[in-house]
Order: structure tokens, then sequence, then C-alpha cells
């Protein structure tokens, strides 16, 4: 799946001539080594630093023109990362390899059960009670 050519031909030239007028808003040449030389402000310095990494990730940028199934926003690889996270806050590390091992299995079991919208409750009883694992339905896109 992709976008139109004509539209992405159009969002793409959009998008260049946006990283143009950034650049030209900005002073000329890469800001100064030091802080508050020559006429860089704080903000210039920011514009110029988001400016240089769109220029040079805009093909991780603009990668949704070419394939529509990737997503726009990166929000589901952090959110299935954000219990990790929350243990590590907590308790510091895991114990052990295989503790940890263990905890992103289920965590990775439980975050499939959802994005296939099957009840993680019912999942788990399942997998607990009779051994037997819920299996996510064959992808038919």
């Amino acid at each position: 799946h992709t976008v139109p050519a004509m539209i992405a031909a159009t969002l793409r030239a959009r998008y260049d001539q946006v990283l143009t007028d950034a650049f030209t808003a900005l002073p000329d040449g890469p800001p100064p080594r030091r802080r508050n030389r020559g006429h860089w402000t704080h903000h210039d310095r920011d514009a110029w630093n988001r400016a240089c990494r769109f220029r040079d990730q805009h093909h991780q940028i603009l990668l949704l023109l070419d394939n529509t199934r990737v997503g726009f926003t990166n929000n589901e690889a952090e959110r299935s990362l954000r219990m990790a996270k929350i243990h590590d806050k907590i308790a510091g590390a895991f114990r052990s390899t295989p503790h940890a091992e263990a905890f992103c299995t289920l965590r990775s079991y439980i975050q499939t059960g959802r994005k296939q919208g099957a009840n993680t409750l019912d999942n788990l009883t399942r997998l607990w009670t009779t051994g037997i694992p819920w299996l996510p339905t064959p992808n038919t896109r």
C-alpha cells in the first residue's frame, strides 16, 4: 500500500520547501561551537538541530508515503516497552536472566492478545488452567 504518486510527489516537494525555508530563516552557517557566541540564540540552535535531523532522516520521516502499513508514530513500540521500564524503576533490575526472559515472554503474550482484541484475563486463565495457550489468528491482509 502506497500513497498515490501525485500526492506523494506534492508532499515530498512541500517537505523539501519547508526544510529550505527553515534553513533560510536561520543565521548563516552552522552554530558556533560555544554557546552565546555570535548571533545564534538558544532557539536558533535548537531549530538548526531539528532542521538537520529532518534533513538527514527524511527517508524515515517520509516512509509512510511508500508504505502506508508503517505506523505514523512509534507509540505502539513505546507502549510495549513501558511495563519493562516501570519494573526497572520500581525493582531496579531483574534478579536473573530467566526472570527477565519470563517477564518479556508474558508481556509479549499479553500485548499480542490486546492487539488482536482478545480478553487478557481469559487468555491468562486459559493458559494457566489448561496449559493451552491462546494463539493469534493469521493476518489476512
